[in-house]
């Protein structure tokens, strides 16, 4: 196989390759942080599916591939996409309304609105019309969004040790 020419699409797809990297790590921490519950095993597959969306992500814009080849890409990828909103949207409420969030609901829910507002920040850019810009590397809108959502992803996982329930210290 061979790698895309753009310099965008490399950077888009290596951004991609990160934010696999980083769901996956996430998913460790919060195996090895929080207690098993619903909450994390909704949270747990919201970023496995984000992880599957990212590698995908990184094939089609990362390798020279036939147009039918990475057309086919994109269907499992938005379908992964989808599925990481319907499980952010069933974590969201479940943490709302269960468990107990109230007591334990503020510190966690500051981290995961600043995640929020980063992401929702972040997609302006990606679905702008802007030109690619230099930073160490160029970045197209996609590759800028994938970076800065690392940022987002970060402050998730922060808010989500806070909000599920601890492992016993003997579970760690």
């Amino acid at each position: 196989m061979e790698l895309v020419v753009a310099a965008t699409e490399r950077t888009t797809a290596a951004t991609d390759a990160l934010q696999a990297l980083a769901a996956a790590v996430a998913i460790l921490i919060i195996r090895r942080g929080t207690a098993p519950s619903l909450g994390r095993a909704v949270w747990q597959s919201a970023l496995a599916a984000l992880m599957l969306a990212s590698a995908l992500g990184a094939i089609a814009h990362g390798l020279a591939l036939a147009t039918s080849t990475r057309e086919l890409l994109w269907q499992p990828l938005f379908l992964s996409l989808g599925v990481v909103m319907a499980l952010f949207v069933v974590g969201a409420v479940r943490d709302w309304r269960g468990d107990g969030a109230g007591r334990r609901a503020l510190p966690g829910a500051v981290a995961m609105a600043a995640a929020v507002a980063v992401s929702l920040a972040v997609g302006g850019v990606q679905a702008s019309r802007m030109a690619s810009i230099r930073f160490l590397w160029e970045f197209d809108p996609n590759g800028l969004f994938h970076l800065v959502q690392l940022v987002g992803l970060t402050l998730m996982v922060a808010g989500l040790v806070r909000l599920l329930p601890p492992t016993t210290p003997a579970a760690r």
